[in-house]
């Protein structure tokens, strides 16, 4: 099952900071689709709830050092 979310990313400000979210969240099993654009602060993913949840998600993109909320 394939689910759908928008995540706003917070403390990114520059292509190199969301190219370091895309590259952390591509090689996590279950997502599926990452884009992430640092000038409105968005993530876009499509990704399996069987395998990965939000949390886990969120978790990830906080170990790199910016934080994520809906």
């Amino acid at each position: 099952m394939s689910d759908k979310i928008r995540l706003k990313v917070h403390g990114m400000n520059c292509m190199d900071c969301a190219a370091a979210v895309e590259v952390v969240l591509k090689e996590k099993k279950g997502i599926s689709k990452v884009r992430v654009d640092y000038k409105t602060h968005r993530a876009d993913l499509e990704y399996d709830s069987g395998i990965i949840d939000l949390k886990e998600i969120i978790g990830e993109i906080r170990k790199i050092g910016f934080d994520a909320s809906q």
